[in-house]
């Protein structure tokens, strides 16, 4: 049996700036107090509209791999072991509260309580990470 991969998603470059405005440097070429502007003013608000066109740009990339994310109906096997748990979690929202309410009753509340409280820190930035 073969399986077919999928290529991987293609990631558009720093040129590709939503064209909705423009560029922050376009915009910032436009405006009438650029003219007035030193050469060292020049550069340092050049440097301030790439971070904004970096920032813009990595924004909208998250937001495509958060809606590809949404958008998955089933689990990749090649996938590693986190994004299966997550999608499956996604996916089956009933069959996972109720493992993990099973779970938690059958550990009790005093072992619940020092197992949770050793190991929530950790998870947190490990939960937002897939969130984003």
């Amino acid at each position: 049996m073969t399986q077919e991969t999928k290529p991987p998603p293609r990631r558009p470059t720093a040129s590709e700036v939503p064209a909705g405005k423009g560029s922050a440097l376009a915009q910032l070429e436009r405006d009438p107090a650029w003219q007035q502007a030193t050469m060292a003013q020049r550069a340092v608000l050049r440097r301030i509209a790439a971070r904004r066109d970096k920032r813009t740009l990595e924004r909208l990339l998250r937001e495509q791999e958060r809606a590809q994310r949404s958008a998955v109906q089933e689990v990749d096997p090649q996938a590693p072991l986190h994004h299966k748990l997550a999608t499956f979690a996604r996916l089956h929202p009933a069959v996972t509260a109720t493992v993990l309410t099973s779970l938690a009753l059958m550990a009790g509340p005093r072992r619940l309580m020092r197992v949770g409280s050793s190991v929530l820190p950790t998870l947190l930035p490990l939960l937002t990470k897939l969130r984003r």
